[in-house]
């Protein structure tokens, strides 16, 4: 007989569950100065941020690490922040994560400039000089989304986990099986129904 708390789900939170881990950002700037400022305005204990001075360091830290949000200047020699993004937009690895594009007011007054930056995928732009309010407000909006997409994964493993746990159950108490008797009126077949309703609402 199948004891059911056997096959309860496991509810409690895995480790680092909630954002207890850090979450990853990128800067991408060829300018020590300009990523040791964007640090500054964003760093807090919950975020892990990496500085890449060029769009080749910058691919290597986005192959390696889950990245939340890029923060990606514009003009840089030898790659731009354009041809960046759309590196990033051809590979599997990096083509969903958010790119915010910083660049100078006087560079982006121009309305095809724009358009080239969300067709490479941009989401948002940061204008120099820098808003330190807009910045974190723009950083947060992204860490909250992906924070809820990660947490919405680790749901989504529980929940299979605990269909898994209740298929393996029914198998091994031999749930699901056909069962054939002989009476007075002939031979009846009772089948079990094969999936889990019956023991999670018993007046299925």
């Amino acid at each position: 007989m199948m004891n059911p708390s056997q096959y309860e789900p496991d509810l409690k939170k895995p480790k680092n569950l909630n954002g207890a881990d850090q979450i990853k950002i990128l800067l991408v700037d060829d300018r020590k100065d300009n990523l040791l400022a964007l640090d500054a305005l964003i760093r807090r204990d919950d975020l892990e941020i990496f500085k890449a001075n060029s769009g080749t360091q910058a691919l290597e830290f986005m192959f390696s690490h889950e990245i939340a949000v890029a923060l990606i200047d514009v003009q840089m020699p030898c790659m731009s922040g354009f041809e960046l993004a759309e590196l990033m937009r051809g590979t599997n690895k990096t083509k969903d994560i958010p790119i915010i594009f910083v660049t100078a007011t006087a560079t982006a007054n121009s309305q095809s400039f724009w358009f080239k930056g969300y067709e490479v995928g941009a989401v948002d732009f940061l204008l120099k000089p820098l808003d330190p309010d807009a910045v974190k407000s723009k950083v947060n909006i992204f860490i909250e989304f992906y924070r809820q997409k990660r947490n919405s994964k680790i749901n989504l493993k529980l929940i299979t986990r605990t269909l898994e746990t209740l298929s393996e159950g029914r198998n091994k108490d031999g749930i699901g099986a056909t069962v054939t008797h002989g009476n007075n009126f002939g031979e009846v077949k009772e089948e079990s129904p094969s999936n889990g309703a019956s023991m999670l609402f018993p007046n299925w």
